[in-house]
């Protein structure tokens, strides 16, 4: 007797077969639906993250950077990292670069342990966010690279009047 000839056992593969196209089209259902719902719980999960980033930003830049760029970057002693201006033409990975290798010339030091500086990488990019947070409240701040210098420094030959190598009158 061969399985073709057996009744109970091609009504077992029949019910397989419909479970089986069953369990496919259901699959097929429920897979785009399971997309839309993990989509919305891996944007919560990413906005958690980079809240959290930017909080241990907001800590670090209060204790090792406010005391030269100001509590709100409004500067002090360095320039006013809270403007318009600026945080509209940079970016997180410019801060981020500026902040881990300094900026020769200046009091700005490096930051990255790499180059002898106190902060990590993640250390650093929180930082950045934390600074990047700040572009869609920044406050209009046209003189946020040379407010802190007050009179500006005489020339040296071949330069304007400021920074060595900053052109105070286009602001670069």
């Amino acid at each position: 007797m061969s399985y073709v000839d057996d009744p109970e056992l091609d009504r077992s593969l029949r019910r397989w077969k419909v479970v089986g196209v069953v369990s496919l089209f259901t699959l097929a259902i429920l897979f785009p639906l399971s997309r839309v719902v993990e989509a919305s719980k891996r944007d919560d999960a990413t906005s958690m993250m980079q809240e959290s980033e930017i909080a241990m930003g907001r800590d670090i830049y209060a204790s090792d950077c406010a005391m030269c760029h100001g509590d709100l970057g409004q500067g002090v002693d360095a320039p006013a990292l809270n403007s318009k201006q600026l945080l509209d033409v940079t970016t997180e990975e410019h801060i981020y670069r500026l902040a881990s290798v300094g900026i020769p010339g200046t009091a700005m030091s490096p930051w990255s342990e790499e180059l002898g500086g106190p902060l990590t990488d993640e250390q650093l990019r929180a930082v950045a966010a934390y600074i990047m947070s700040w572009a869609p409240t920044a406050p209009d701040r046209p003189e946020w690279r040379t407010k802190f210098l007050g009179t500006p420094p005489p020339a040296l030959p071949g330069q304007m009047s400021g920074m060595p190598g900053m052109d105070h009158t286009t602001g670069t």
